[in-house]
């Protein structure tokens, strides 16, 4: 995908390039490198149509819509039930500060596209910095991630290991 943007800018680049040297000889003036800067005088782009909805995408909010099947229930024994809500607690206070965007985009997710609020007596999602099981030591953003009925536990060395476990939680969900 990036490369695909990539090439396509070097087109898009090359493209423009040629229409300010074929400007510049139509209007008699010697032929110089164009540059970037001069875009400003084209008065229209016309961006493919992929490219467009890809740019649109981007500048989307992150979590605009719902993803959940509201008529599905949580598989017993096997998926954890979240009908009651969610109840999040980042267990170290440094990395709590380090996460407060993490933790925003986590909120937001579960409401927006999962449709469950915040709830103290919810579904328990515990987060804590200390040595992840199983994994080498040094892995960085490794975590361990322990589930059951009644709650999960995420273990990380740091900050970067329950970011990358918050993530991971969402692509699970979705």
């Amino acid at each position: 995908m990036i490369i695909r943007l990539f090439a396509w800018l070097g087109f898009f680049a090359a493209t423009c390039f040629a229409d300010t040297v074929e400007q510049a000889k139509h209007a008699g003036k010697a032929e110089t490198r164009p540059s970037l800067l001069r875009l400003s005088d084209r008065t229209e782009l016309n961006l493919p149509a992929r490219l467009d909805d890809l740019r649109k995408e981007l500048a989307a909010p992150l979590h605009e819509r719902s993803l959940r099947d509201k008529s599905r229930t949580a598989v017993a024994d096997r998926e954890a039930d979240l009908a009651g809500g969610y109840a999040l607690e980042i267990g170290d206070d440094k990395a709590a500060q380090r996460l407060e965007a993490s933790v925003e985009d986590f909120h937001r997710f579960m409401s927006v596209c999962m449709g469950v609020g915040h709830s103290p007596q919810g579904y328990k999602i515990t987060a804590e910095c200390g040595d992840p099981a199983g994994c080498p030591c040094d892995a960085t953003e490794a975590f361990h991630l322990s589930v059951a009925p009644s709650g999960c536990r995420v273990t990380a060395r740091d900050a970067e290991g329950l970011r990358r476990a918050l993530i991971f939680l969402e692509d699970e969900m979705t």
